[in-house]
């Protein structure tokens, strides 16, 4: 009790996951590549990414706090402010079209 639980997804970094696997940490949960992000999204009271722009409005749009890791260098890195904009006025029309 009082211990966060991670999810930790790895895509399709094999080493990483056998690497975290192999740690055997019981407060982990180590995932490859999943069809499920929206779901594991659902359960998390935060997401600790790489900035990239889908991840980033669908964060946004669930209100949910986002930590950034290193960007990427290239086109992650270069596009993170236009990302957060774009993601931002997104939230914000899609907030205006759904009011009541």
């Amino acid at each position: 009790q009082g211990k966060a639980h991670v999810f930790v997804g790895c895509a399709h970094n094999q080493g990483l996951i056998r690497r975290l696997s192999k740690a055997k940490y019981s407060h982990v949960t180590v995932f490859g590549f999943v069809d499920f992000v929206h779901e594991l999204m659902c359960v998390c009271d935060c997401l600790v990414t790489k900035p990239g722009g889908l991840t980033i409005t669908e964060s946004l749009l669930m209100q949910m706090p986002l930590f950034f890791t290193m960007a990427i260098p290239g086109q992650v890195a270069s596009c993170l402010p236009l990302k957060l904009t774009d993601a931002v006025l997104l939230k914000s029309l899609l907030e205006r079209i759904l009011e009541p």
